[in-house]
């Protein structure tokens, strides 16, 4: 997943739109997201400060 692809598919997430699992396991693997024991998903510092250099 490129840079760009990365910062719009987290822009989505973080307005709470419904992703394909498959982004949402990208974004798990690559460290944006983690997802907790009752399958909930956050955002991580990684994920955060990616979102916020995007919107710079």
């Amino acid at each position: 997943m490129d840079e760009d692809f990365a910062i719009k598919t987290l822009r989505r997430f973080a307005t709470g739109k419904k992703l394909p699992t498959a982004q949402l396991q990208h974004l798990e693997e690559s460290g944006f997201i983690c997802a907790t024991d009752d399958g909930k998903h956050h955002l991580t510092t990684h994920g955060a400060l990616t979102l916020r250099k995007g919107t710079l």
